[in-house]
């Protein structure tokens, strides 16, 4: 057959019911309209023995009852069906799996997450009609218009491959000089795509998933990893749908999990995380197995969160996790960087035929992305301006500069200043995917990575490197699952904190510099976190808070006043910590596990940039939106503190709360 047919009947067989409405979604933007749906390999085949005129099938892999695999040995051993067509659209990523498929008589192999134009050139090259892959990709002319080699590399649109799209504008800003090179990055619609390219020699390299290369070496692609492209960058988020509490452990249980792609970071370290606190987490589909991995797009993981009440999370890069808080869909449960801290996940991979025709231009290339990875981390606002070009030139993915600085400025979130590819973070990759996991095929780490580029490039002294530490524990993961809470009785706490996260995480400068500020005897309407000293209910604008945690160790620092406990190391980062109540004057407590420190930012007259500081509090009340016709003018008696650190006095019901300048509250002296 040479064409597809008129009027299209497709079987679409999918158990993810959302999943299965995303797909006919994209069958119907592609002019397939005809569609019937089946939730199992088990119902296929009754359709399919009932209904005749069925064109194609398009078949999940892991299902319940009959998954994908079976079905397709089904189809083929049936007399009447043999010959039709059948495309396996699986998360099922790895070499290993689509050779399974093939053997078995697939016609089309469709890897999730896919785009539109994938799944309409999968579908017409199912009927055998003639298609030009890769169509927007120009067949590889050597040299470009300068007389320079042209290096054409694949990338997608995320953050984790924004030093490609620097690097290009700081050549052609004439900031950067290619004496070896011109430059053509090629920006695809997905993981697959970029694979796929790599596999076949449409470019010279790419910017892609490192577990994924792997698989690609593996089965015998003549590429090699050069340096990275980022560390860390990636967040886990959980659903507002159902209660988080002390038992997190049934919170996962029976439920499904969102990855973008098999051979990933984020189903290695999502893994570790639900092994770790007791369920046995799996791709496959089975009552011995706790929680079912999803691949789904990464653009679509907070409406997947948000509609099937069977997803219990996702893992991916940012900004998808941030903007799913925001929104109220989701919560943060860990950063990247808190399990694996400085992990590697995107690599820039090339073909060995450009390295060894090309090494002139492979040391120049390899030296200035390592300078634009340096630029990122120096200039973010700069950087941000230019993502937003690079990775969305045509306003369809809805990123903007401040969502990206903050991506690009986050404590423990991506990094571009260290690209160097550590051989043993790669190798602790794949021995946890091969081990425990039980995905991909061990390859020679040392022959897939050629250090000699980074070596060359990165030029790191001791005070520039920086070790990876990998917090695989059960004990270490736990203190992650607790770090916002420490009893069952601090749920709300966890909650308020979640709140504070939707509001402050995602875009603080738009927060800071927005239009709804007016003042009312000097004080904002907005939102407030309130918190009790004594009997006193204090609020702070949620402006000025940036997290809420438990008491924890904190170092005594000599010579200091007595309302100075001393600083906290908070992830690396060093905060004074000061006790509110002894601040204000009031009686100092034992402190109890209602106790927290509130981390709270504001000016340093001594630093060009806010600082940090942690204030201790009896307890975290609620978070409060007080309207200016609720706020009075500050009391002139009947409070313990100078009123000129009091905004005003919120009535909101029966309850006074007092709203707090904290710049003052933290300046008053006693």
């Amino acid at each position: 057959m040479s064409e597809v047919p008129e009027n299209l009947k497709i079987l679409l067989v999918e158990d993810d019911r959302t999943m299965r409405q995303i797909e006919i979604h994209a069958l119907k933007k592609i002019g397939y309209t005809d569609v019937i749906q089946a939730a199992n390999g088990d119902e296929a085949i009754q359709i399919l023995q009932q209904e005749h005129s069925i064109h194609i099938i398009i078949s999940d892999w892991n299902m319940p009852q009959k998954g994908g695999l079976e079905l397709l040995t089904w189809v083929r051993a049936d007399k009447k069906l043999k010959e039709l067509p059948f495309i396996m659209a699986t998360g099922q990523a790895d070499k290993r799996h689509e050779k399974q498929a093939v053997d078995a008589g697939v016609t089309g192999f469709l890897v999730k997450p896919f785009a539109d134009d994938e799944l309409k050139l999968t579908l017409k090259r199912a009927f055998g009609v003639d298609t030009e892959e890769f169509k927007d990709v120009e067949s590889i002319s050597r040299f470009g218009t300068s007389g320079k080699v042209k290096l054409k590399i694949a990338h997608i649109q995320i953050t984790d491959h924004l030093v490609l799209g620097v690097l290009k504008y700081l050549i052609d800003k004439g900031e950067l000089k290619a004496n070896h090179f011109e430059l053509e990055p090629i920006c695809m619609s997905g993981w697959n795509p970029v694979a796929k390219s790599l596999e076949k020699g449409i470019v010279d390299g790419a910017c892609i998933l490192a577990p994924l290369a792997m698989d690609l070496y593996s089965v015998g692609s003549p590429i090699k990893l050069v340096l990275l492209s980022h560390k860390n960058g990636s967040v886990a988020v959980r659903t507002k749908n159902k209660k988080y509490g002390k038992s997190f452990k049934e919170f996962f249980r029976q439920s499904s999990f969102l990855i973008p792609h098999k051979m990933s970071i984020h189903h290695i370290l999502s893994h570790l995380f639900l092994k770790q606190i007791g369920l046995n987490p799996s791709m496959q589909k089975g009552a011995e197995y706790d929680v079912e991995f999803e691949v789904a797009p990464p653009i679509n993981m907070p409406e997947f969160l948000k509609t099937n009440t069977n997803n219990s999370g996702f893992m991916v890069a940012e900004p998808i996790g941030t903007l799913a808080v925001e929104s109220n869909i989701a919560s943060y449960q860990f950063l990247s960087g808190e399990i694996w801290e400085n992990h590697p996940c995107c690599a820039v991979v090339m073909q060995k035929d450009f390295i060894d025709n090309y090494t002139d231009a492979m040391f120049e290339f390899t030296r200035l992305l390592v300078k634009a990875g340096k630029f990122i981390a120096t200039h973010p606002d700069d950087a941000a301006k230019i993502a937003v070009e690079f990775l969305d030139p045509d306003k369809t993915v809805g990123l903007t500069v401040p969502i990206l600085k903050k991506v690009l400025t986050d404590q423990n979130g991506i990094t571009t200043d260290d690209l160097y590819p550590v051989v043993a973070d790669l190798d602790t990759m794949q021995q946890y995917m091969v081990k425990e996991m039980g995905i991909g095929n061990a390859i020679n780490i040392d022959e897939f990575v050629d250090l000699r580029f980074a070596d060359n490039a990165c030029d790191m002294g001791l005070a520039d490197f920086r070790p990876s530490f990998l917090h695989f524990s059960k004990e270490e993961i736990l203190t992650i699952l607790n770090k916002n809470f420490a009893k069952a009785d601090k749920d709300e706490t966890d909650d308020i904190v979640d709140r504070i996260e939707n509001i402050n995480q995602i875009e603080p400068n738009l927060i800071q510099h927005s239009n709804i500020k007016e003042e009312l005897n000097s004080a904002q309407e907005g939102k407030y976190l309130t918190f009790f000293l004594d009997r006193e209910e204090y609020g702070i604008t949620i402006r000025n808070i940036r997290e809420i945690i438990g008491m924890m160790a904190i170092t005594h620092v000599p010579r200091t006043p007595n309302y100075v406990k001393g600083v906290i190391n908070l992830r690396g980062k060093v905060i004074p910590v000061m006790d509110l109540r002894i601040k204000f004057g009031m009686e100092s407590i034992e402190y109890s596990d209602r106790t927290c420190i509130l981390v709270v930012e504001v000016p340093s007259e001594r630093e060009k940039h806010n600082v940090q500081i942690g204030v201790i509090v009896d307890s975290v009340s609620e978070v409060l939106n007080v309207k200016k016709e609720d706020i009075e003018a500050n009391p002139k008696f009947g409070v313990s503190l100078d009123t000129e650190a009091i905004l005003g006095m919120a009535k909101i019901g029966e309850r006074v709360r007092i709203l707090l300048d904290i710049e003052k509250a933290l300046s008053v002296q006693k």
